[in-house]
């Protein structure tokens, strides 16, 4: 049987089918990302711009096209931060709903957290360790810890941030490229909110340094692709890659001094994530600073895989 998962996002739509065959995941059929920035102005007036709507709505009509070419069973729909978010979200996704008779669920932070955690246990499980999970997206970022192991079927801690890298940039970048000033009070910001949100949060026996540190969502992915110098993006070459901090820095360094239209045609880059991308790595990056990590271990199988694993393989 093939089942589909479709993931809304603040800033990007993906459509995940795979093959189920004896409540496992005999095969990937399509795995296929779209950015529609359905989060676009949610930090000035609070709803979804009609463009932003159309754009989306659009994208999830041809995914509804591609599950009836794959024959997909059961289609399961879930909407993040900018649904959390948006006054008229509701309404938007009952409209989606009588077009293409896709149903959305709005998660909660806590449960992308917790379906994110089971998406790297499935793929990091077997080597038995701790890790702290750092979930970036457009609007919110979940940071998750855990042991990971065959028999984990729970994260120890989940939070809910919100921030993320397209909330992020409507807050503080107006110039292009960004000025001084606005770098300065963007990592600030960043810095001063996890500090925040976090230091109280977990107990004083706690000692990230015992953690493997693991990024994932489109920033981290392409973070590495970037890295790396992909022109083509190939999962394979990113999916349990490291990123190493002082690389991440000297991305951060030159991101800041480029346009958007020159980060456009860096190698790997996604040209409409070229101008959120600086405050996505900055966020990894004081992220990093945060829990005294020197590398991350980047994912490509994020919410989607494990609301996949939740639903549909038992």
């Amino acid at each position: 049987m093939n089942y589909a998962v479709i993931d809304i996002g603040t800033n990007t739509l993906i459509l995940l089918i795979g093959k189920v065959k004896g409540k496992k995941l005999d095969k990937i059929l399509l795995d296929q990302a779209c950015i529609t920035r359905l989060g676009q102005g949610l930090t000035e007036n609070h709803f979804f711009i009609s463009q932003a709507m159309n754009r989306t709505r659009e994208v999830l009509v041809g995914f509804k096209k591609k599950c009836q070419e794959h024959d997909v069973k059961k289609i399961v729909a879930v909407g993040t931060a900018a649904c959390r978010t948006a006054a008229n979200a509701q309404i938007f996704i009952e409209a989606v709903a009588k077009e293409t008779k896709i149903k959305t669920q709005i998660i909660s932070g806590d449960e992308e957290a917790e379906y994110t955690f089971l998406a790297v246990n499935h793929d990091f499980g077997d080597k038995n360790k701790k890790a702290i999970v750092a979930d970036i997206g457009g609007g919110s970022t979940e940071i998750i810890t855990g042991n990971l192991g065959p028999k984990i079927k729970e994260p120890e801690t989940t939070i809910s941030l919100p921030m993320g890298s397209v909330l992020l940039t409507e807050m503080f970048v107006r110039s292009d490229p960004i000025s001084q000033d606005e770098f300065q009070r963007l990592q600030t910001s960043i810095r001063n909110n996890l500090a925040d949100e976090l230091d109280d949060f977990y107990p004083k026996d706690f000692n990230p340094q015992d953690y493997t540190f693991i990024a994932t969502a489109g920033t981290a992915t392409t973070l590495a692709a970037v890295a790396k110098k992909l022109k083509v993006y190939k999962p394979e070459k990113v999916h349990g890659s490291k990123l190493e901090l002082q690389t991440l820095h000297q991305l951060i360094k030159d991101f800041a001094g480029m346009s958007v239209k020159d980060r456009q045609q860096l190698p790997g880059m996604e040209s409409l994530r070229a101008d959120v991308i600086l405050a996505g790595a900055l966020l990894l990056s004081e992220l990093m600073r945060y829990f005294k990590q020197d590398k991350a271990v980047i994912s490509d199988h994020g919410l989607r895989y494990g609301v996949f694993a939740k639903k549909f393989l038992g």
